[in-house]
């Protein structure tokens, strides 16, 4: 089978289907949408903070939708949660017959995809079953440990843990972000405007994601890539930004899958930008530990997307183009345009700079952004030409 044969298979078509729709649905949050199904190709544990009403919970559900026969499970904690209420209440009838067992039928042990709201706000009583679910996958049953199909869990939290008892949970979960709400003007627009739907109807099987996490073993890691991850665990001692042991063994399967969702058998220098989500513990080590990732893996990727923001402010600030018979208006909007258009070629400008400067970096991400540019300059083109009717 060839190469393209590979990346075109049924299972990888239906993951990319499941991304580009999980993409679609949720506003402003591709790298969350790739995190979480890197999560999910990983077998590990996402971790998302921020203000309630930001879509953590939907897109949990909608994940879990986007897996054909999946269970999908949800807790509320509060201090008050007590472990019946994750893993089952204990059985009657067991009793009676001399055995420990829980019923599971809809809860934790049963469930494929576990959303976990308010995670730190779960008490003591129940940290070693949720650590033993999160790291074995398994339950006790009668005494005898029992697998779960547990493949990811989503942790919510507004707030980051402040006892000590939690700090084990909290370093479970290998990916974590902090969830803003929408930013741009234009997705606030989508957002009041539309009306979105999350059922799409595309999936995958379980057996067609097992499929994937097998072939994500089977994925690259150059010694080159080896060594640049050295480099930053360096740079972050240097720091004092503290990652365990454990979080930078696991980091490599991150690498792996973060590579093959974006279609790659092997890790190069920009999938290293996975690591933002994984390495920091505190909201204020974010943007030192972007800058060393940056500066050791691909400057070029850094630099590209700072103008990239530039570029799309550039082409926001044109505005909605007015009525034909509105001269002041048009005068005015002709005029930001132009505006626009001088500062979209000076970002194509230097981004072709960058390249030359960094021609020994990979220039994917370079070349990305100005077909970006590039696009938003020929909109412009077209709105002016329409205006005029050219």
């Amino acid at each position: 089978m060839s190469l393209a044969q590979v990346h075109n298979a049924p299972h990888r078509s239906a993951l990319q289907a499941i991304r580009a729709n999980l993409d679609a649905c949720f506003l402003e949050r591709t790298d969350i949408v790739d995190g979480v199904l890197t999560a999910l190709l990983s077998r590990e544990h996402v971790l998302l903070l921020g203000v309630p009403g930001t879509a953590k919970s939907d897109l949990s559900r909608t994940l879990c939708e986007s897996l054909n026969s999946a269970n999908f499970f949800r807790v509320l904690f509060s201090k008050f949660t007590v472990p019946e209420e994750i893993i089952g209440p204990v059985s009657l009838a067991g009793l009676q017959r001399d055995e420990y067992c829980r019923n599971v039928k809809g809860y934790l042990p049963e469930a494929h995809v576990f959303f976990a709201d308010e995670i730190y706000k779960a008490n003591s009583a129940i940290l070693n079953a949720m650590l033993t679910a999160l790291n074995e996958r398994e339950y006790v049953q009668n005494g005898v440990p029992t697998p779960m199909p547990l493949q990811t869990v989503i942790g919510a939290s507004n707030e980051f843990p402040e006892d000590s008892s939690l700090e084990a949970l909290h370093d479970r979960f290998m990916i974590r972000y902090w969830v803003p709400s929408l930013q741009s003007r234009d997705s606030r627009r989508k957002l009041i405007k539309s009306n979105f739907t999350q059922s799409s109807g595309v999936s995958i099987t379980l057996d067609e994601l097992a499929l994937c996490q097998r072939e994500v073993e089977a994925v690259i890691i150059p010694d080159a890539i080896h060594e640049t991850c050295l480099d930053i665990w360096d740079a972050m001692d240097e720091e004092k930004i503290v990652a365990s042991d454990r979080r930078w063994r696991k980091a490599m399967r991150l690498l792996q899958s973060y590579a093959y969702l974006h279609g790659f058998d092997e890790v190069d220098e920009d999938h290293l930008e996975i690591l933002n989500a994984c390495m920091w513990r505190e909201l204020k080590e974010r943007e030192k530990l972007s800058g060393i990732i940056s500066a050791q893996a691909n400057p070029l990727s850094a630099k590209v997307e700072v103008i990239l923001a530039s570029a799309r402010d550039a082409a926001t600030s044109v505005g909605t183009m007015p009525a034909q018979y509105d001269e002041s208006g048009r005068n005015q909007w002709v005029s930001a345009a132009a505006e626009a258009q001088q500062q979209l070629n000076t970002c194509l400008r230097e981004i072709d700079e960058l390249k030359v400067k960094f021609s020994n970096r990979k220039q994917r991400k370079a070349e990305i952004a100005q077909a970006k540019v590039r696009e938003m300059n020929d909109t412009i083109k077209l709105q002016v030409a329409r205006l005029f009717n050219i």
